[in-house]
């Protein structure tokens, strides 16, 4: 995919804990790409998803399956991101879906023993339901059902890491020391006019603008 990848900010912190994170002793913000590869889908289709359900429509969120969807968008997200990354059909989807929560109980295992906490059962979730997930998610995005399972996923890394260049040559060559956390950038407080306005233009300068995604805090 090309992304930038394995530094200590990324593989080793949450997102709270990079709350904490300052540069030069400074006070650190990350802003984010919301929902970046469901937006790159519906652009590589040529259709602009933020100019389909702009900003206050209730389906503005992408993982945003309907009022009656059963599963929370904290399920949601991680589950059709395997299922955009996988080839081998559904059922490795789910798989990789059970590795990955795997990894983070374990992580969530080791902080909960650093601080003294009670360990919590590992809890998975099935497969049945992952099956459901995916069925809510074609009903509300049927443009992309195809790209399900079809390992589309490694193209929008590299598209997204060819963003990821833009905005970082940008800062670094005005001497803005920048860290980048996959779809997300943080930079130092008084830097974040300089990164918001070089996210909302960096798909543009790659010749992409159609992926364009929102731009929030994380």
């Amino acid at each position: 995919g090309g992304r930038y990848t394995g530094t200590w900010w990324m593989m080793g912190c949450n997102r709270n804990q990079r709350k904490d994170i300052t540069i030069n002793r400074e006070a650190t913000v990350e802003l984010d790409y919301k929902a970046q590869h469901i937006y790159m889908l519906y652009g590589l289709k040529g259709v602009s998803y933020l100019e389909e359900y702009p900003k206050g429509d209730p389906y503005y969120d992408p993982y945003c399956l309907g009022d009656d969807c059963p599963h929370d968008r904290k399920i949601i997200k991680p589950s059709v991101l395997m299922g955009i990354n996988a080839t081998d059909g559904i059922l490795s989807a789910w798989q990789a879906l059970k590795q990955e929560q795997w990894r983070e109980w374990h992580k969530a295992i080791k902080a909960r023993k650093s601080a003294g906490l009670p360990v919590q059962d590992f809890e998975f979730f099935p497969y049945l339901d992952y099956i459901n997930l995916m069925e809510w998610f074609e009903a509300r995005h049927p443009l992309l059902i195809d790209d399900l399972f079809s390992g589309i996923g490694t193209k929008l890394m590299n598209i997204d890491s060819m963003v990821a260049e833009i905005i970082i040559n940008h800062l670094t060559s005005q001497n803005i020391p920048v860290l980048g956390v996959h779809d997300s950038f943080i930079v130092r407080e008084r830097d974040r006019e300089v990164l918001q306005s070089i996210m909302e233009t960096a798909y543009e300068k790659a010749g992409v603008g159609l992926y364009q995604s929102p731009v929030e805090v994380k």
